[in-house]
């Protein structure tokens, strides 16, 4: 549990430094310049597209699934294509980062909310049941635009929202009531 918070948190920082680098003036994508700079070799760049580009080689090739087994170039390639790029405008990049980044804060809360429910005595059935609803209640993206979802609400929140309305509830384990 500790390794897969980490790594999370690891990822999570990672997306907060390219979030922040993104907004730097220095650094422009998209267009025909981010292509180019794309091709280009990194020497060549300022030291803050560096720096994001650095990032960027950092993440694809944690985008394997555990587990796989190897990866081939045209794997790398895509998932290349699926994550934060020089050749991508800013606010693809941004939505990129924004949803790649809740993805590991979700899973930081699952690791946690899940000890804290076995902990209180439930089953891990019942949390995935649980975590299933929560995530379907609170979609990363929005089904209208394709940008985040301004609704979404943390799952720390939603779920001690949850936990306080079956603490209201009334119990009739005989089924009486």
């Amino acid at each position: 549990m500790d390794e897969n918070i980490s790594e999370s948190q690891s990822r999570i920082d990672d997306y907060n430094r390219m979030e922040q680098l993104l907004n730097n003036p220095n650094v422009e994508t998209g267009g025909v310049s981010g292509a180019i700079k794309k091709r280009l070799p990194t020497a060549v760049l300022n030291d803050e597209t560096q720096e994001l580009q650095s990032i960027i080689n950092k993440i694809v090739p944690q985008m394997r699934p555990t587990g796989s087994g190897s990866t081939s170039d045209r794997d790398m390639a895509i998932f290349e294509k699926a994550t934060v790029g020089l050749d991508k405008n800013k606010d693809a990049n941004l939505n990129i980062v924004r949803g790649r980044r809740a993805v590991d804060e979700n899973a930081i809360a699952r690791e946690e909310l899940r000890a804290d429910f076995v902990s209180q005595g439930g089953s891990l059935t019942e949390f995935d049941k649980q975590w299933r609803n929560y995530l379907n209640s609170n979609p990363i993206f929005s089904d209208e635009s394709g940008r985040l979802n301004p609704n979404r609400v943390n799952a720390y929140d939603w779920f001690s929202g949850s936990q306080k309305q079956e603490k209201n509830v009334v119990s009739d384990p005989l089924g009486i009531l």
